[in-house]
């Protein structure tokens, strides 16, 4: 059902306050249809890969996208930013497994955050992309990362770039930049 309120309310050619209400309601019935699906996870840290929890999330996940990108064409710029947190929920909460997911909704996030003037904030949402996927440089120390690794280096690439515009270079982001290169260097060849 949300997913058809926020179909409806994307593809809706009302303009000025009665598409703001529809867009909001299409918001809010998919956050509700999220938390139920996070409630039927119990205790599990996110849904099983596959699972319908899963699948849900993805969609649910996709449509929260296509509102808040009608969010953005709205006047205040915390809509937006709104949206963005009811996306990262989703994907953090459903499918939090997949760095790649993550890595997105963490991103986007960072970036409508540094876009509406607060680069710290920006730069704080993108030390913590930095403290989670870090672990996938290890993990592909030696072997060449694939599929949705490969994704999810390019979006620690864009967190290193992104603290490095805010808060400057440093040694270490210097180092984490090369690393990343490295890494991702060897998916294109292998």
């Amino acid at each position: 059902m949300a997913l058809e309120v926020a179909r409806l309310a994307v593809a809706s050619q009302e303009t000025g306050r009665i598409r703001f209400h529809l867009l909001l309601e299409a918001a809010t019935s998919l956050s509700v249809a999220a938390e139920a699906c996070i409630a039927r996870l119990g205790q599990q840290p996110c849904a099983p890969e596959g699972s319908q929890e899963w699948v849900d999330g993805v969609a649910l996940a996709a449509a929260a996208r296509q509102v808040t990108a009608k969010f953005a064409a709205q006047p205040d710029p915390e809509l937006e930013e709104r949206g963005l947190a009811l996306v990262g929920r989703i994907v953090t909460r459903l499918l939090g497994q997949s760095h790649a997911f993550v890595g997105r909704a963490m991103i986007e996030s960072a970036r409508c955050i540094q876009r509406n003037g607060d680069p710290d904030r920006a730069a704080t949402r993108a030390e913590a992309v930095l403290a989670d996927f870090e672990v996938l440089l290890d993990q592909f120390e030696v072997d060449a990362p694939f599929d949705e690794h490969i994704i999810a280096l390019e979006y620690l690439q864009a967190a290193i770039e992104l603290l490095i515009g805010v808060r400057g270079s440093s040694a270490e982001l210097d180092a984490l930049r090369n690393r990343t290169k490295q890494v991702l260097a060897r998916s294109l060849t292998d």
